[in-house]
C-alpha cells in the first residue's frame, strides 16, 4: 500500500452515542429546513437529498460562514463556506451568514 493509499484508509472510531449524533443531526436539519437554508428545504422530498447545516456571523459582521452536510444516493458530503476580508473589516450592515 502506498503512502497516499494509507492516508485515505478510513479508520472509524465511535466518538458520540447514536442518540447524541441523531440529536445533532436533527438540529442541523431543522436549522437548514426552517432557517437560513429554508429555500432549499424542498430538496429532500423532491430529490431525496438530506441537508443540514448552520450559518454564523462574527461580531461587527466582519466574517460570515456556513457549515453543513448533505447526503444523496448513499454518499455523504461535508462542506464549509467562509466569507471575510484578509484584513478584517465589516462585510456591510446586517450581513448575516444567511444573507451572505
Amino acid at each position: 500500500m502506498s503512502i497516499i493509499e494509507n492516508l485515505c484508509v478510513v479508520k472509524k472510531k465511535k466518538i458520540l452515542s447514536k442518540k447524541t449524533a441523531n440529536a445533532i443531526k436533527n438540529m442541523l436539519s431543522d436549522a437548514a429546513k426552517y432557517g437560513a437554508s429554508s429555500k432549499l428545504s424542498g430538496l429532500d422530498e423532491k430529490y431525496g437529498i438530506e441537508l443540514g447545516g448552520k450559518t454564523g456571523t462574527t461580531n461587527d459582521f466582519k466574517d460570515a460562514w456556513f457549515i453543513g452536510y448533505f447526503s444523496f444516493k448513499d454518499k455523504k458530503y461535508l462542506f464549509c463556506s467562509f466569507v471575510g476580508y484578509r484584513f478584517p473589516k465589516s462585510l456591510g450592515d446586517r450581513c448575516f451568514g444567511a444573507k451572505v
